[in-house]
């Protein structure tokens, strides 16, 4: 039994659990390691009496719990996991209305900071959990963990579960709460090529995000199978890419992971940015530059591979890639290896094709300018040019009333024939995995924080979404030509009519 002022909480933990929880901790804490006793075997009853001055199993493994707590394992999300609500019959019960034979039981008490059991209930009283949703099939998987199609309420969505592992280093957890907190800010948007978040939540493994589904799957799938697009086809996904863009930079957020993989087709054939976990949620205060070196290597810009400070230029760099790579079926600097795409992007010419567009050669030409200086970017110098100007009428674009020349074949909700075959025949459990990657994290990176072992790592990760009759944004004209370019964004208030619940 655990209890502070307001609640017990009876949990139920056999021999094995015990010898598994020693075996971790004498992996990941062996300095501070307080070896297990040694248990005693069941005793016949004769035997019994003979031995009435042994502790029993209980009291053994309640002095274990107690000198456990007074290290900093009692500290580690290990040891918290272990004393949470986890099984079927572990049970949460209000002081008020329990049973008095509950209190003659051997009862842990909390000692001072070191585990909060309202914590647990907060986790146990969650209004959403896995169960909740019915998982159908893997739409993509991660180092992290997977994308699962599942339906809630005869609707469906992409929901997805990011490994809460103790292998996740602090770098990793900020990434992904920085992707829960942007995710939450875009739900205020909805914006037509954002995609929009409903709820996150976690349990004592997995962290989960449940978003749109959109059943055209992504671009670099479509590009596989197409190997380029149309000219027409190329410009109406550029713009909608743009407003994307300028909608994300209007609100302080540095995408960072711009690519194919990562723009979703949704079933009318418009695109949806997606996957905002490399991206950067400045502060107001902040000069709204960074230097971290993260991204895809096709599409990192000059300035992160030099390591240089970098801003909002490094999107419309990977925006530049990604048109050139629309038209032609390759990325620009394409080379066999990293570094040497690198040295590509850094030294080499840029040549496009013979009968190569005009207006689409200045436009590429701007945004694969070495210099973020002065590369295209700016609302204005974007929007008004040739390439789009010529062609579209932008509140066109922002109402979805261009056609597209592609709209994905559906013959039903649950058609998955966009999908990567590979994925879909995976298990949708959600569950740890030894992958490769992890291993090679956990050789090669040892210097990192295993953050999974630090208290609160996900403290306030539940979001709740307001459901909302208008799922368009009215401020079109506002964000038009609302600001000159990137360094006069206009942030966004603090104040988020959304509901959450913290841990």
């Amino acid at each position: 039994m655990l209890e502070d002022e307001e609640y017990h909480i009876s949990l139920i933990r056999y021999k094995q659990d015990f010898y598994e929880l020693d075996h971790l901790l004498n992996i990941h804490f062996p300095e501070f390691r307080i070896p297990l006793p040694k248990l005693n075997k069941k005793l016949s009853t004769l035997r019994s009496l003979f031995d009435y001055k042994k502790k029993t199993n209980t009291e053994l493994l309640q002095d274990y719990l107690y000198r456990s707590i007074s290290t900093p394992i009692g500290k580690s999300s290990l040891f918290k996991d272990f004393l949470s609500v986890q099984r079927h019959e572990d049970r949460l019960m209000l002081k008020k209305g329990h049973q008095p034979s509950i209190a003659v039981q051997p009862t842990l008490k909390r000692k001072g900071s070191f585990y909060d059991v309202r914590q647990t209930k907060r986790l146990a009283l969650n209004d959403y959990d896995i169960q909740q949703f019915e998982s159908i099939k893997v739409l993509g998987k991660g180092a992290t963990g997977k994308v699962i199609l599942v339906r809630k309420e005869k609707r469906l969505f992409a929901l997805k579960a990011i490994h809460k592992s103790w292998s996740i280093t602090a770098k990793e957890v900020n990434h992904i709460k920085m992707e829960r907190d942007i995710l939450a800010k875009l739900s205020e948007l909805h914006h037509p090529f954002l995609i929009q978040l409903y709820w996150a939540f976690q349990d004592i493994q997995n962290l989960y995000l449940v978003l749109d589904y959109h059943a055209g799957a992504d671009l670099a799938t479509l590009l596989q199978r197409f190997i380029y697009f149309p000219q027409e086809q190329c410009r109406l996904y550029c713009a909608e890419i743009v407003m994307g863009l300028q909608e994300l930079h209007r609100h302080s957020i540095l995408y960072r992971d711009l690519k194919p993989e990562n723009v979703l087709l949704a079933n009318d054939g418009h695109i949806v940015l997606t996957d905002f976990g490399l991206s950067k949620l400045f502060d107001n205060d902040d000069e709204h530059r960074t230097n971290t070196f993260c991204g895809t290597p096709e599409y990192l810009a000059p300035e992160i591979i030099l390591q240089r400070e970098y801003s909002y230029a490094v999107d419309y760099w990977s925006l530049g890639t990604m048109l050139y790579e629309m038209i032609t079926g390759v990325t620009p600097f394409a080379a066999p290896t990293p570094d040497e795409m690198y040295d590509r992007v850094l030294y080499d010419d840029l040549l496009f094709p013979a009968h190569f567009d005009p207006e689409a050669v200045d436009l590429i030409a701007g945004l694969l300018e070495r210099d973020p200086e002065t590369r295209i970017g700016g609302v204005f110098e974007i929007r008004t040019h040739p390439y789009f100007i010529n062609h579209l009428n932008w509140k066109d674009v922002y109402a979805k009333r261009v056609k597209p020349l592609y709209i994905p074949s559906v013959s039903s909700e649950t058609d998955l024939s966009h999908f990567d075959p590979d994925f879909l025949c995976m298990s949708t459990s959600i569950k740890e995995e030894n992958d490769e990657a992890v291993l090679i994290r956990q050789k090669w990176l040892p210097s990192h924080c295993p953050a999974g072992l630090t208290m609160d790592a996900f403290k306030g990760y539940s979001f709740v979404r307001r459901q909302v009759d208008n799922e368009q944004s009215d401020n079109e004209d506002f964000t038009f030509f609302g600001y000159g370019d990137d360094s006069d964004s206009t942030l966004l208030s603090d104040e988020l009519a959304t509901t959450f619940v913290g841990y």
